[in-house]
């Protein structure tokens, strides 16, 4: 016998995409104005974004978590960081993350300042020359003042915290 579940996915049929593209893409939806953004390898190599300047909303995606820490396992710090600068400067009022509560533009900030002291707090252990296992807890440690009531902290940070180093000690 044929579980519900098995009878369903029997069912679906895959729809091949009408419609790609490479980094952006303007749509008009009747009087709606959409610009899609992908702007490569960030939070992971399939983000994207969209602005919709009329009603100065932003629909990040990936791209922001609003406190929650994000999970970094396909991350590019560096691209991901380009991708918030570029959504920083869009005329953007209301910010839905796609992670948390809906926000204003400060959300895209805080999201952008996670990234950049992730980033600088195990350069500086790269620096004084520590291994992974010693700049573990002491870049926790650093963020935690900051970052401990994000949701998912203690699951998530330690992860992050290699993902940065082995991005970080690769260029050395």
């Amino acid at each position: 016998a044929m579980t519900i579940l098995e009878a369903d996915r029997k069912k679906r049929k895959i729809i091949p995409a009408n419609l790609t593209f490479e980094k952006k893409l303007e749509l008009k939806l009747g009087k709606y104005h959409l610009k899609l953004i992908h702007p490569g390898l960030a939070h992971t190599d399939g983000d994207l974004y969209i602005y919709i300047p009329k009603w100065r909303i932003l629909i990040t995606g990936g791209l922001v978590f609003n406190g929650v820490i994000p999970n970094m396992g396909d991350s590019t710090i560096e691209s991901w960081l380009a991708a918030l600068r570029e959504m920083e400067d869009l005329d953007a009022e209301v910010i839905v993350p796609g992670r948390g509560h809906v926000g204003g533009k400060p959300i895209v900030t805080q999201m952008k300042h996670y990234l950049m002291e992730l980033k600088k707090f195990v350069i500086d252990q790269l620096d004084d020359g520590k291994n992974l296992p010693d700049t573990m807890p002491l870049v926790k440690e650093q963020l935690k003042a900051k970052y401990s009531q994000w949701k998912y902290f203690d699951q998530r940070v330690e992860n992050n915290i290699v993902r940065a180093y082995v991005q970080y000690s690769a260029n050395r």
